[in-house]
């Protein structure tokens, strides 16, 4: 397949664009075309969405479409690798015991088998990535008060949260998914789906390539593809996102196994196509790189 066959060329005549930003299109012509594009700032599902009459049947047509899934990804939870959850009231503090030493490592008491391991100093395993809270919600994660490291005493890496705090956590390494009341989660616990059937999510972050609608680069940072992130690993689905330059921090920080960077070279194709039309040449390399991946969606990051 070559780059000038591989795509199909409508006639401008069925697509109607900048819906998200251009405030005089005609409703009356709007209503004639059998594309709709939100390109720009405003889309519809937002409060302040323009035109979101337009999508709103779109948008109910599709749920009922989907309505058989959803409980299935409703039901999307922490899979059972966490261990028992402490048996403390959730308002309280770990009970404490005699200070005891575990494999040269402080300690502040026992909880039903479970060391707590003196913070913030003493729980050097336990980092957290990505606190998950509502729009409006305080932080609740506070190391050594809300979440922490724990050894099971058979030896299992772990950690602790309680009191609301819930989030990405790395535990030893380990990408790790806590979150309850007062709860104990395994290095490398992750929410699990209650089904697969090999859905592979495709996005892109392109920060050398002059935006054509905002006529800016866009910055590298984590903010921008947080709501994405945050998304695909409560869900427990799977994510690849192509990039042409991030900081090697944020890569290595955010990157996972249910959450894959891959970088690209944008000199492969002609510096012609905007950041919206040369994705799809690096996304096509990789769905053939990938026949496991039964379905892919293509999303934007930034939505």
């Amino acid at each position: 397949v070559t780059e000038q066959s591989d795509y199909m060329v409508f006639e401008a005549s069925w697509s109607a664009a900048d819906l998200g930003w251009k405030e005089d299109l005609e409703e009356e012509t709007l209503r004639t075309q059998y594309i709709l594009h939100w390109n720009g700032g405003s889309k519809p599902w937002m409060e302040d969405g323009m035109y979101a009459d337009f999508w709103r049947p779109h948008r109910e047509a599709f749920v009922r479409l989907c309505r058989p899934f959803t409980d299935m990804w409703e039901s999307a939870d922490i899979e059972a690798s966490t261990t028992e959850a402490f048996a403390m009231d959730a308002g309280q503090p770990p009970a404490s015991g005699p200070s005891t030493t575990m494999g040269g490592s402080e300690t502040v008491g026992e909880q039903k088998g479970v060391i707590l391991a003196k913070a913030p100093e003493k729980c050097l395993g336990v980092t957290l990535v990505d606190e998950w809270l509502d729009d409006a919600e305080a932080s609740q994660c506070e190391i050594g008060k809300t979440y922490g490291c724990a050894q099971a005493l058979r030896g299992a890496s772990s950690m602790w949260t309680k009191e609301g705090c819930q989030g990405l956590f790395t535990v030893g390494g380990k990408t790790t998914a806590c979150a309850g009341k007062a709860s104990q989660c395994l290095a490398g616990a992750l929410p699990q789906p209650t089904s697969t059937c090999g859905i592979m999510i495709l996005t892109s972050y392109f920060t050398t390539i002059v935006d054509w609608q905002r006529k800016v680069r866009v910055a590298g940072t984590f903010d921008k593809m947080h709501k994405l992130y945050r998304g695909v690993m409560q869900l427990g689905l799977n994510a690849s996102m192509i990039y042409d330059d991030l900081p090697e921090a944020m890569v290595q920080t955010y990157a996972n196994d249910r959450w894959r960077f891959v970088k690209v070279n944008l000199d492969d194709f002609s510096r012609r196509y905007g950041v919206n039309d040369v994705r799809y040449f690096f996304f096509q390399r990789l769905v053939l790189e990938h026949e496991e991946w039964a379905t892919v969606w293509i999303v934007d990051a930034f939505d």
